[in-house]
């Protein structure tokens, strides 16, 4: 495993691996369509959004994002450059400090609860000093409540996804994996 500014993979990922990573997610949403609990339809959210592309850029090949800060700093800063390709009904007002109900300090972003949401099913873990977003836990030594709780929020998603009026977003999702990848991969000092 190399890193490489802001991740940690094996081989940079070809487009035939962000291909076969799409279709293991569209098999995903579909293999759930037909055991939908959601009797009406419901519109994502940013975590599920989220929760998707981190499952894609898993399955290119992703291992570790190296800060859960810097991600979604880079995040913002190509939904910023970029906001045509984002749904703005996710991302639009996902960084600005709001009124969140259970949060310790009452005063967060959707992003921030996104992050402390990450760290209650263990994905994102203090090394260094650093919160690390960790991607391979479905497939790692990961403790079986991890993997059960990582699987509960992705199914989730995927339902959600798999509801007819949200099929709209699945190339949106991709796009943002491949963004956040490349801008993470690159490493862009002003982000930071």
């Amino acid at each position: 495993m190399q890193t490489e500014n802001h991740v940690a993979i094996g081989k940079l990922p070809t487009q035939e691996d962000w291909a076969k990573a799409k279709g293991l997610l569209l098999k995903e949403i579909s293999r759930l369509e037909k055991w939908n609990y959601l009797s009406v339809p419901v519109e994502p959210n940013f975590s599920e959004f989220m929760m998707c592309v981190l499952f894609l850029m898993e399955k290119v090949g992703v291992q570790e994002l190296m800060s859960a800060n810097d991600t979604m700093r880079y995040l913002e800063k190509i939904y910023n450059e970029n906001g045509l390709f984002y749904p703005v009904r996710i991302f639009r007002g996902a960084w600005s400090e709001t009124d969140m109900p259970g949060m310790i300090t009452k005063r967060a972003s959707i992003a921030e609860c996104f992050i402390e949401r990450l760290k209650e099913i263990g994905m994102v873990q203090l090394i260094h000093e650093k919160e690390i977003i960790f991607l391979g836990s479905l497939s790692s030594g990961a403790s079986e409540e991890l993997k059960t709780a990582r699987r509960f929020f992705l199914e989730h998603a995927w339902r959600v996804f798999g509801q007819k009026n949200n099929e709209k977003y699945i190339s949106q999702i991709s796009w943002v994996a491949y963004a956040l990848f490349m801008a993470m991969y690159k490493g862009n000092e002003e982000v930071i």
